[in-house]
């Protein structure tokens, strides 16, 4: 994992490749990750991959920098799962300063789950568990429910509030009612 990690800190600050070059490495990738697994078809979905803005990265350009490690040359990787990768990565959260330890990982860990590996040293288990405390996007659910859960809490002591004084109303109408007869 740290060599991952130390991996994703090198990546190039700027002078990303844009369209057909951004094409053409994605390309020689799959190629060189997938050997000659490679259909057109599956070439054929990294061409509709967005290119990169001027302020950051696309996440698919930070994932085939990932799989430039050395260590991705020893796996095997099927190109329907690299093409899948590429394409799911779209859909991760768009901020993944490499300059923040968590999201780095993040990154890291959402590649390799969906390439079906594990960490070396974790179990499956463990490399679920450890992805789930380090997402950004399980952090915001989690974050979305507490704030749910609060406003539910909330709710349910104003009801109960309202129902005391009901209550103590009501008491008080029947006292005066007894009163009076």
């Amino acid at each position: 994992m740290h060599q991952l990690q130390q991996h994703l800190l090198a990546f190039p600050r700027s002078n990303w490749p844009q369209a057909e070059a951004l094409f053409a490495l994605l390309y020689d990738l799959m190629h060189q990750l997938c050997s000659k697994e490679v259909e057109d078809k599956h070439l054929v979905r990294l061409k509709i991959l967005p290119s990169c803005d001027e302020g950051n990265p696309n996440n698919s350009l930070l994932v085939a920098w990932l799989l430039t490690e050395p260590s991705f040359t020893q796996v095997k990787i099927f190109p329907d799962d690299l093409g899948h990768l590429l394409h799911k990565s779209q859909h991760w959260p768009q901020e993944m300063p490499l300059t923040d330890e968590e999201r780095r990982e993040e990154l890291i860990r959402l590649t390799l789950d969906a390439l079906k590996l594990i960490p070396a040293g974790e179990t499956e288990r463990q490399a679920k568990d450890r992805l789930l405390m380090v997402s950004s996007a399980e952090q915001a659910r989690v974050a979305e429910q507490a704030r749910v859960l609060a406003a539910s809490k909330a709710a349910f002591e104003r009801d109960e509030k309202i129902r005391r004084a009901l209550a103590e109303q009501r008491a008080r109408e029947s006292a005066d009612k007894y009163t009076r007869e």
